[in-house]
């Protein structure tokens, strides 16, 4: 009987997570290539990301201290980076947003997927809520 081990067989069952030294190879291979993140979906762009994608997948697997991976894979776990960014985002606005006293937690943090997916953390400008203070004529207002 033999086998089957995740290091030699693509068709094992058992996943190996991504670690943390191989989520920052990701996220610095993909801010090399701003094709991954352009939202125009005609058939040329598809094109380029399918092109961009293999280039990630065997500059990836060129490092030595990384477990294989598909390009399939490589793209779900930036699908999952991304994802988190956007959980931590949220966390930060709803701790903001909270009643009951205090002073909410520090602004929001800057982060290098920020600067790779610039829509991930979008603002309206000139919002008026329950939070803004505008001074108008010298008064102020809270609106």
């Amino acid at each position: 009987m033999e086998i089957i081990s995740p290091a030699n067989s693509a068709k094992c069952s058992k996943k190996i997570a991504f670690s943390s030294a191989e989520k920052e190879l990701i996220i610095s291979l993909v801010s090399e290539r701003p094709i991954i993140e352009n939202k125009q979906t005609n058939a040329r762009n598809i094109e380029l990301k399918r092109a961009a994608w293999d280039e990630i997948e065997n500059a990836y697997n060129a490092v030595p201290f990384v477990v294989k991976r598909t390009a399939l894979q490589l793209k779900r776990c930036w699908e999952n980076i991304k994802s988190c960014r956007k959980k931590e985002l949220s966390m930060e606005v709803g701790s903001l947003l909270q009643t009951g006293g205090g002073v909410g937690e520090a602004g929001t943090t800057e982060n290098v997927i920020d600067s790779i997916c610039p829509y991930i953390n979008l603002t309206v400008p000139g919002v008026i809520d329950s939070n803004t203070e505008e001074k108008v004529l010298g008064k102020r207002f809270v609106t």
